[in-house]
């Protein structure tokens, strides 16, 4: 079903409020070490999941290829609260594909490279989405799937 307008308006608003939510929370979050190299290494495994190469995960971050370089090495001092940002949302996108595709891990691993005909993709894969695209779009693909697996 298509959405209206007034629907995509009120969709980008929510994601605006809960940006503004966590905002704080990931600005401080963004200066725990730790934290960091958690993020950094759960992403690196997501990415090993959906067989992005280094150059394909970078991108997908908005992070440049020496940025991803260092993440890879275990520097993870340099990753922003845009790129936290970014991964939490990518690590809620996997929570939820493990959820829609309970036991097939081979359709977890396939679905960001697959062209899908929903409303917020056009045709287009979950990557080419989300490359290059500010943290609203994470957003708006995390609750995407969010609704997916809410039973009606």
């Amino acid at each position: 079903m298509k959405r209206s307008l007034v629907d995509e308006l009120i969709a980008e608003r929510r994601v605006e409020e809960f940006r503004e939510n966590i905002g704080d929370k990931l600005r401080l979050d963004a200066g725990n070490p730790e934290f960091r190299r958690v993020a950094g290494n759960a992403f690196a495994a997501m990415a090993g999941e959906w067989g992005l190469s280094a150059v394909e995960a970078a991108a997908l971050l908005s992070a440049s290829d020496r940025e991803y370089q260092k993440w890879i090495a275990g520097d993870f001092a340099h990753v922003d609260t845009e790129h936290l940002e970014k991964i939490s949302c990518l690590m809620g996108i996997y929570r939820y594909l493990a959820t829609l595709y309970s036991g097939h891990f081979d359709r977890v691993g396939a679905w960001l490279k697959r062209k899908n005909a929903g409303v917020l993709y056009g045709g287009k894969t979950p990557y080419d989405l989300l490359v290059g695209a500010e943290a609203n779009a994470f957003h708006l693909v995390r609750r995407d799937l969010a609704a997916s697996t809410v039973s009606p």
